[in-house]
C-alpha cells in the first residue's frame, strides 16, 4: 500500500489480470442473481417520468435518446451517454439516472454508486489536467480523517491515462447502507478538452489488488464518442408538500403560490436577539419588514441552542416571520473533525430535537434554511469537506427534516438554497447534486451578491449580471416558488444607489420570486476592516431611494393582489 506518500505506476501484467478479475466478478454477479435483462437494467426510469408533467410519451422519448444500457455478448452491461459522449462497461444490476444529463450520468444499486461527469479543461478553462487533478485530490489528503489505500496512475499507449484515488472514511450509524469506500478515477485523452471524472462509492472495502483488477478496469474500456444528444433535466417539484398546519399552509399559499405580493426581508446582525437596530432602519425607511433573516448554529458541547428559544420569542413580538438558517461549526474551530460526521452519527439528536421543537412552539410559520450555499466551499458541509460526496449532505438535511417532522414541526417551511455558482466551478460541486428530493423542498433559494473590487480579483457586478441566468435557469428546472435567500450590493467598486434601483425595476420582471431578503452588514478583511459594506442605509442617499421604492412596493402589492383575486 502506498498511502500517502506517492502515486504508483501499474503494470501491464497486472492490469490484464485485472480485467480477467473484473470479468469473473461480473459473470459471478450473474450467477447469484444480480443480473438482469437489459430492457430491465433502468427500473427506475418509469417512475421517474411517471413524476414528470407535459406530454409523458415525449420526456420518455427524450430522456431515453440520452444513453443506453446494453447488455453484450459476453454477459457485460456497458452504458453509452449520448449527451457527453462515452461508452463504459459497467456492473450488472446498475440502474441509470440521467436526470441531470447536463451536469452528471448516476449509475446506482443499493452497495454500488457510480457518478460520471465531463469536466472540461485547458484551451476551455485555463486550467490544466494536472492542475484539476491536483486540486481534486488535495481535499482528500488534507483531511486527517480519511485513509487514503491507493494513489496510481495507468497510461495506454495510444495516450490515454487514468488516475485513481482510493480512500475511506469511518462509518456513520444514521445511513443503514453506507457506501463509505471510494476511488475516484480521472480519465484523460491526448488532443482533448475535457477529462472523464468517475466517483465510485461502495459499502465494502476496497484494497489495493481489488482496486486494480476491478474498478480500474472500467478506465481500461472507457471510449469516446461524438456527442449526439442535448441534454435532457427533469423539472423538479410537486406542488405543495402535505403536512403542513392550517396556517402555514394559508401563508405559503398567499404569499409563495399566489400570484401579487412580494415579501421583503431584513438581515441585522443583532436581530433577532434584540431588534433595536432592525427597527431603526425599519424607521429610516418607513417600510416593516416582514421577515427577518436569522443565523443559528449548532453549539458544542449544548443539548440545547443557548438563544433560539429567546430569538423566536422576539420575533413573535414583533410580528416578524423568521428565516432560521442553520449552519455547522467549521472544522479549523474543531478538534473532531468535520461536524456533519458527528451528526450523522446521532451525536446532536438531542439538540436538533431541541431545536425543532422550539421551532414547532413558535407556531406561526417559519422558514428554515438548513446548511445553506452547500456548493461553496467555504462551508464545511460542502461536498470538498465531506469525501467530495454530495450524497451525504443529502442525508444530512434528511436526517433534519424526519426529526422535525417527528417533533410535529408542521409550521416550518423548508428552503433549498444552493450558491448562484458553485465554488469550485466544477461539475461534480454543481448545485444539483445536493438536491435532496421533491418531498423535502417547499421553497427554492437563491444567493449572489455584488462584492464590489475590494479584492484583486472580484467585479463589481450588476443585479441583473447577477440574477438574471441563475433565475430563468432555475425556474425552468423547479416547480417549488423561488425567494432571494439574503443579498446585497457593495458600496466599493461602482455606483451602489444605481445598482439598487436597478433592483428594484428589474426584480418584478422575475415573477417566481417571492421574497427578497437584504443583508444589512459587512465583511471584514483578515485584519477586521470593513471589506464588504452592505449596509442599507449605508448613506442618506441610498436610504431614501430604499424608502421611496419600498413604499411604491406596498402599492403594487395591494394592487396586482386585487387584480388578481379578480
Amino acid at each position: 500500500m502506498e498511502g500517502k506518500e506517492g502515486k504508483k505506476k501499474i503494470s501491464s501484467k497486472k492490469w490484464i489480470f485485472g480485467i480477467v478479475r473484473f470479468a469473473a466478478a461480473v459473470l459471478l454477479a450473474v450467477f447469484v442473481g444480480l443480473a438482469v435483462h437489459a430492457d430491465e437494467l433502468e427500473g427506475t426510469d418509469e417512475a421517474a417520468l411517471s413524476e414528470w408533467g407535459g406530454d409523458a410519451a415525449a420526456s420518455r422519448l427524450a430522456y431515453e435518446a440520452t444513453h443506453s444500457l446494453i447488455v453484450d455478448s459476453a454477459g457485460i452491461p456497458r452504458f453509452t451517454n449520448y449527451v457527453d459522449g462515452y461508452s463504459m462497461a459497467v456492473p450488472v444490476g446498475m440502474a441509470v439516472d440521467m436526470s441531470d444529463s447536463g451536469v452528471r450520468a448516476v449509475l446506482d444499486r443499493p452497495d454500488l454508486r457510480i457518478e460520471v461527469y465531463k469536466q472540461p479543461y485547458g484551451r476551455l478553462t485555463g486550467i490544466s489536467k494536472d492542475i484539476y487533478i491536483k486540486y481534486f485530490n488535495s481535499w482528500i489528503y488534507k483531511d486527517p480523517y480519511y485513509d487514503i489505500t491507493f494513489d496510481g496512475v495507468k497510461e495506454w499507449e495510444d495516450g490515454k491515462d487514468a488516475a485513481a484515488l482510493a480512500w475511506q472514511r469511518e462509518p456513520l450509524s444514521t445511513i443503514p447502507i453506507d457506501r463509505r469506500y471510494y476511488v475516484a478515477l480521472n480519465v484523460g485523452f491526448p488532443n482533448h478538452d475535457y477529462i472523464y471524472t468517475i466517483l465510485i462509492k461502495c459499502s465494502w472495502p476496497i484494497s489495493e489488488e481489488r482496486l486494480i483488477d476491478e474498478y480500474m478496469s472500467l478506465a481500461e474500456g472507457f471510449e469516446i464518442i461524438r456527442p449526439s444528444q442535448p441534454p435532457y433535466t427533469i423539472v423538479r417539484g410537486k406542488g405543495p408538500r402535505a403536512g403542513m398546519n392550517s396556517e402555514t399552509a394559508q401563508f405559503f399559499k398567499e404569499y409563495f403560490l399566489e400570484k401579487g405580493k412580494m415579501l421583503w426581508g431584513l438581515f441585522h446582525p443583532d436581530a433577532p436577539s434584540s431588534f433595536e437596530g432592525f427597527k431603526g432602519i425599519e424607521e429610516e425607511v418607513g417600510f416593516k419588514f416582514p421577515l427577518a433573516l436569522c443565523y443559528t448554529g449548532i453549539v458544542e458541547g449544548e443539548e440545547v441552542h443557548p438563544r433560539l428559544g429567546e430569538a423566536l420569542e422576539n420575533a413573535r413580538r414583533e410580528g416578524k416571520i423568521p428565516e432560521l438558517t442553520l449552519q455547522t461549526v467549521p472544522e479549523e474551530k474543531r478538534k473532531s473533525g468535520n461536524m456533519l460526521y458527528d451528526i450523522l452519527n446521532g451525536e446532536y439528536e438531542v439538540y436538533i430535537r431541541d431545536y425543532a421543537r422550539k421551532a414547532a412552539d413558535f407556531g406561526a410559520p417559519v422558514l428554515f434554511r438548513p446548511g445553506n450555499e452547500m456548493n461553496g466551499d467555504w462551508c464545511n458541509y460542502s461536498a470538498v469537506h465531506i469525501s467530495l460526496d454530495a450524497e451525504i449532505y443529502k442525508a444530512f438535511y434528511i436526517y433534519l427534516f424526519k426529526i422535525f417532522e417527528e417533533e410535529g414541526a408542521d409550521n416550518v417551511l423548508w428552503i433549498w438554497n444552493p450558491n448562484s455558482r458553485p465554488f469550485p466551478d466544477f461539475r461534480w460541486n454543481d448545485g444539483i447534486c445536493y438536491y435532496p428530493g421533491d418531498e423535502y423542498v417547499d421553497i427554492i433559494g437563491l444567493t449572489a451578491y455584488n462584492t464590489g473590487t475590494y479584492y484583486e480579483h472580484e467585479l463589481w457586478q450588476s443585479f441583473t449580471e447577477l440574477y438574471d441566468e441563475v433565475y430563468y435557469k432555475t425556474a425552468a428546472e423547479f416547480k417549488q416558488p423561488l425567494m432571494i435567500t439574503e443579498f446585497a450590493s457593495s458600496s466599493i467598486g461602482g455606483d451602489k444607489v444605481a445598482w439598487v434601483k436597478e433592483m428594484f425595476g428589474i426584480i418584478g420582471y422575475y415573477d417566481r420570486i417571492r421574497a427578497a431578503i437584504w443583508w444589512s452588514s459587512s465583511d471584514l478583511d483578515a485584519d477586521g476592516m470593513i471589506a464588504r459594506p452592505y449596509y442599507l442605509n449605508e448613506t442618506e442617499e441610498l436610504t431614501q431611494v430604499f424608502r421611496q421604492e419600498l413604499s411604491e412596493t406596498l402599492m403594487r402589492n395591494a394592487y396586482e393582489a386585487m387584480l388578481y383575486r379578480e
